[in-house]
């Protein structure tokens, strides 16, 4: 049999799920030892069925959480594993003051292009009523 090795916390290992309790998944380490994936550890959902998720001897990759008391025994965790990093939360925009509204409502308005059109817009309405 292969010699044991001791992990850290942040380790990331290999598991086969040996059973399954009401609380999480026992699971056996590929290199030695065990760990308990707890049923908050699994998924951030709400899980109802375990097995659903970790079907016996299937494998997973998992990160060390935690040390047990007994040498070579840890507490894991698959949904840390699966976590991305966490990004910068983007915070709600404020919605504008009815004032902040009607400002860059009339500062969005093409004023300047309607201000160049409006001497030949003039012309041609008067030359169409027949204005002089």
């Amino acid at each position: 049999m292969n010699e044991k090795i001791q992990h850290k916390i942040g380790d990331r290992v290999v598991v086969t799920i040996s059973s399954i309790v009401p609380y999480g998944a026992f699971a056996d380490l590929e290199d030695g030892g065990s760990g308990l994936i707890h049923i908050s550890e699994i998924d951030e959902k709400f899980i109802s069925n375990i097995a659903d998720y970790l079907p016996l001897k299937t494998s997973h990759e998992v990160i060390v959480t935690g040390l047990g008391k007994k040498p070579y025994t840890y507490a894991l965790s698959l949904k840390r594993i699966s976590r991305r990093p966490r990004q910068k939360q983007l915070q709600a925009k404020k919605p504008l003051s009815r004032k902040s509204f009607n400002k860059e409502m009339i500062d969005s308005y093409p004023f300047k292009e309607m201000e160049s059109a409006l001497p030949s817009m003039i012309c041609n309405e008067a030359a169409r009523l027949g204005v002089k």
